[in-house]
């Protein structure tokens, strides 16, 4: 493997034989399991190399499945032997199909995603991000089911891949790795057609206003004709939200004080979305407001009578902890959206009350699926 350097070290394990899958994980008898599980340790400094590796189709497999989710762990391992209180590293992981019989190399190194797409053409399935502000291992257990299931063709020789796109901006040996199995049926589709759009963002937010006024943070997608969501329904909406601490947060002097970020998303229909977001772009945006802060009222738009409120959870935990929370069946879905209308990701304070100061790094990592 002439492209891996000395700093590179692979181990990458391959699996064939499909199974069923749903004995164990209760999704019904039509499931069936394609296994992707890989391992991948590097030292790095930036995210300037993304790695690729193929899980190729056989040749006795279906051309036409319907995606019905993954099932599995993602994981990473962070070194940071001089400085265990300073530790920041994270990885996006992403699953994908190829659309031609181009697939990667095992290992393959790209340094962006536009190359990627140009040396062998695929479309998104899943994008998961994990967050480490401490060292040792991180492991986030994921269960996405689709009811719908997106109809995908395959081509003959294509493959699945997996791309892991991670560092720890030290230098010390990081690890990231995969063992989980995508969820497939070969029963017909309900929907022949469809859009994925990425709902997803990496915003600074604080977990409390007790203080005074701070920013509620949003990432919006307007929905219109020549926008990433047209006007008809949204079908599922999946995916992985998470927050990490600051440094700060490892020397609190109440270690059991904890933080807590709310995440909200719905759809703002009435003329919502224009009141909310004044002349706001036609395409995706984020968006900041104030709260009210020293414990009044968070008089957020995620919150008016005209927010169709789809997912209400929060993150919550202590000191250094990042949380990793998976976003999967969502409620009141399908929906149905019209022009003016728009789809929103809100984070807001998870109180007003704490005495933590210091702001959070959040980051989604979620996909909608919608059709015409």
């Amino acid at each position: 493997m002439k492209f891996l350097n000395k700093n590179l070290k692979l181990c990458m394990y391959y699996s064939f034989v499909l199974s069923l899958f749903s004995a164990n994980v209760g999704y019904g008898d039509d499931l069936k399991a394609f296994p992707l599980k890989a391992a991948l340790t590097k030292r790095s400094l930036s995210f300037e190399k993304k790695n690729y590796f193929p899980f190729y189709i056989p040749e006795n497999f279906p051309s036409d499945i319907r995606f019905r989710g993954i099932v599995g762990t993602f994981s990473t391992i962070t070194r940071n032997k001089e400085n265990k209180n300073k530790v920041s590293s994270e990885t996006l992981f992403g699953i994908d199909y190829s659309t031609s019989k181009k697939c990667p190399v095992l290992g393959q190194t790209v340094n962006s995603y536009a190359e990627a797409v140009a040396q062998f053409p695929h479309r998104s399935l899943v994008s998961i991000i994990i967050k480490q502000a401490h060292v040792g291992k991180q492991t986030l257990i994921v269960g996405f089911e689709l009811p719908v299931g997106l109809p995908l063709h395959l081509p003959q020789g294509g493959c699945f891949m997996l791309s892991l796109d991670g560092s720890d901006f030290s230098g010390q040996e990081y690890t990231m790795s995969s063992d989980l199995n995508i969820l497939y049926d070969t029963k017909k589709a309900d929907y022949t057609s469809f859009t994925t759009a990425g709902l997803d963002s990496e915003l600074i937010v604080a977990p409390t206003d007790r203080y005074g006024p701070v920013l509620n943070a949003y990432t919006v997608i307007p929905i219109s004709g020549k926008g990433l969501i047209k006007p008809g329904k949204i079908l599922d909406i999946y995916g992985v939200i998470s927050a990490t601490p600051p440094p700060s947060f490892g020397f609190l002097e109440n270690k059991n004080e904890k933080w807590s970020l709310r995440q909200i998303i719905a759809v703002y229909r009435n003329g919502s979305c224009e009141r909310a977001f004044p002349n706001h772009p036609d395409g995706k945006f984020t968006w900041n407001d104030h709260t009210e802060g020293y414990g009044k009222k968070n008089e957020t738009s995620a919150l008016w009578a005209t927010s169709d409120i789809l997912l209400n959870t929060t993150m919550t935990d202590y000191g250094l902890n990042s949380v990793q929370k998976q976003i999967n069946l969502v409620r009141n879905l399908p929906a149905t959206v019209v022009s003016g209308d728009c789809l929103v990701s809100a984070i807001i304070p998870g109180s007003s009350d704490s005495q933590i100061i210091g702001a959070m790094n959040t980051e989604s990592q979620i996909s909608v699926v919608s059709t015409p």
